[in-house]
């Protein structure tokens, strides 16, 4: 009995035995494991596709989203509207805090983002993705269009950031973007937009929200004039630089306002005025009739590309300064000036009307091949061709008689083409206010023959060509407010190397600076700007068949000063030629 005891007893102990090195075994086993997906992780972080940024951004100030991933998708719901709980305002962030590794460069580089700026504006409150941070990309855009995109996103899911593409503006992002987005057509944003609506105090009148955003933030705006509060706590601002109304959305960026005025009566048509709409006022002239003629609300004067959103004047502070010429249905008065000599300036060598009838474009005559002739100075006069409304906050807008746009000549526009190939291309180019001449002759457009070098074959007259010139009128466009202002003396340099950055090749800006430098040494400073090619687009449109690969449109404004002064630097960026290209150079000869 006490054998078989002592035997029993030992086959427990060996038993015993066996569990423990199994359990050693398995342990050892899964530390080996771990030991070796730590060296696999350490090797990954050193490879070319990541980097380590540990040393330089600390990871206490990279927040770790993804801890509460599956906590947050737990809580999402079927519905598409989001609520979110804003920032007090946006906070910029590093971009090494969204794009942490090099393989996210790309996703920078198709979101133009080499430019811009990443800001949080808040936290999802509730709807999909609640506890997630919403984010907004201000970027600006490869190549000639100066202009600037927003996007909008969320940052927080165990997979790709969430691009919205309902909250884009201005710009399309690369379809390569899915690449490294989750692309969301559906997500709506319950608590962004600033009312459609808002009332003007003491008035009748209310201010209508428009269909773009003018993608800024209100912190870019050069001291924003508050005129008053529309809910009690937030206001509605004047941006005096561009004219326009403007509130705040609470992502910080704007919205642009217009007045809802009940006199605009019926507009015309607005293809001949740089898309900006006339309109035959609504009111009657001292002697009973009724106005007939088309004034511009928001006329585009002097300059190139950009729109005043009103032509807010300053030369007029006083009803005392005008003579009523007439009255709307609800009482609203318009004036002249009393003084047909009035200046906008004191130190203005002519006066508000001299100027205007110096710059007016008269019309094509498409018989003979010119411009038509101008009425005189005092039929010009007579016919009203600016009159005045007092808005509801004490200022003076002016509107401009249609019937006399201003004009700039387009001085020498040459186009080169680039083929990969030997190519049949169609060229047609339709300035706004008709050709003054063509090289070759035009014919409903140019039928060439390219070579890969440039050359081109005309078949309308048999004969070779290096580039297809164009002289005409564009009608009236706002000189863009950034640029340069450069001494006589430094034009060529200046030109040569802006002209690089905005894409040209060396025989192309040689071209460029053989017909403009000695334009530019009459006076002893110049100030000098680009048009953005998609306004210069709207004033002289370009068709191309086949459809190029790559278009680069530089066109140059400038104005003689007798001192120079400080200006903003215009932002050029370059752009990628590649493919097809076709390249345009002019600038304007002003009148």
């Amino acid at each position: 009995m006490k054998i078989k005891k002592f035997l029993n007893q030992q086959g427990f102990a060996q038993a015993l035995l066996i569990a423990l090195i199994a359990v050693l075994v398995v342990t050892n086993a899964a530390t080996v494991y771990v030991v070796m997906t730590k060296m696999d992780n350490n090797n990954l972080s050193d490879s070319d596709d990541y980097t380590d940024i540990n040393e330089q951004y600390p990871a206490t100030e990279i927040e770790d989203d993804d801890v509460d991933d599956e906590a947050t998708d737990e809580q999402d719901t079927t519905s598409t509207n989001i609520t979110i709980d804003w920032n007090d305002w946006p906070v910029r962030v590093n971009k090494y805090e969204i794009f942490r590794s090099r393989i996210d460069d790309d996703a920078q580089y198709l979101l133009h983002l080499s430019e811009g700026d990443i800001y949080k504006l808040g936290k999802i409150s509730n709807g999909l993705h609640t506890g997630s941070d919403l984010y907004l990309i201000k970027t600006h855009m490869e190549g000639m269009a100066f202009g600037e995109g927003i996007y909008r996103f969320i940052k927080g899911t165990t997979g790709k950031k969430i691009l919205l593409s309902g909250y884009i503006e201005h710009y399309t992002p690369h379809e390569d973007i899915e690449e490294y987005f989750d692309v969301n057509d559906e997500i709506t944003i319950d608590n962004l937009e600033p009312p459609k609506t808002i009332n003007i105090p003491n008035s009748n009148y209310t201010l209508t929200l428009d269909a773009t955003e003018p993608n800024k933030m209100l912190s870019e705006y050069e001291n924003p004039r508050s005129l008053f509060k529309y809910n009690g706590t937030d206001y509605v601002y004047k941006d005096d630089q561009k004219k326009c109304f403007i509130v705040e959305a609470n992502d910080g960026t704007t919205r642009e306002y217009s007045l809802d005025l009940d006199f605009l009566g019926q507009a015309g048509e607005s293809e001949m005025y740089s898309s900006v709409i006339p309109y035959q006022l609504d009111f009657l002239l001292n002697n009973g009739s009724q106005n007939s003629r088309e004034y511009l609300l928001k006329s585009p004067t002097g300059g190139c590309g950009l729109a005043f959103c009103y032509n807010y004047v300053t030369y007029i502070t006083s009803t005392s300064q005008l003579t009523e010429i007439g009255r709307s249905a609800n009482g609203q008065i318009f004036y002249k000036a009393t003084d047909p000599n009035l200046k906008s300036k004191p130190e203005m060598p002519i006066s508000v009307l001299e100027t205007m009838y110096d710059m007016y474009y008269p019309g094509w005559d498409s018989d003979l091949g010119q411009p038509k002739p101008k009425i005189s100075f005092a039929s010009f006069v007579a016919d009203t061709p600016i009159i005045y409304w007092h808005d509801p906050f004490g200022d003076f807008i002016e509107f401009r008689n249609a019937a006399y746009l201003a004009s700039v000549e387009c001085g020498k526009p040459v186009i080169y083409l680039y083929p990969e190939q030997e190519t049949d291309v169609y060229v047609d180019v339709k300035p706004a206010g008709g050709f003054t001449f063509t090289e070759p002759v035009y014919n409903d457009g140019w039928n060439v023959l390219a070579q890969p070098s440039g050359e081109l074959y005309n078949y309308a007259d048999n004969k070779t060509y290096p580039y297809l010139f164009w002289e005409g009128y564009a009608l009236d466009y706002q000189m863009p407010k950034q640029g340069f202002v450069i001494s006589k003396h430094e034009v060529t340099t200046f030109l040569e190397e802006k002209l690089v950055l905005l894409g040209l090749v060396k025989h192309e800006y040689d071209e460029f600076i053989e017909f403009w430098q000695p334009r530019m040494q009459a006076d002893e400073y110049y100030f000098v700007t680009f048009i953005p090619q998609p306004e210069f687009d709207k004033l002289a449109p370009l068709t191309v068949s086949p459809e190029p690969d790559t278009v680069i449109r530089v066109f140059m404004d400038y104005q003689a000063l007798s001192e120079p002064f400080s200006v903003e630097e215009q932002i050029l960026i370059t752009p990628e030629r590649k493919g097809f290209t076709v390249v345009e150079w002019g600038g304007a000869l002003r009148k």
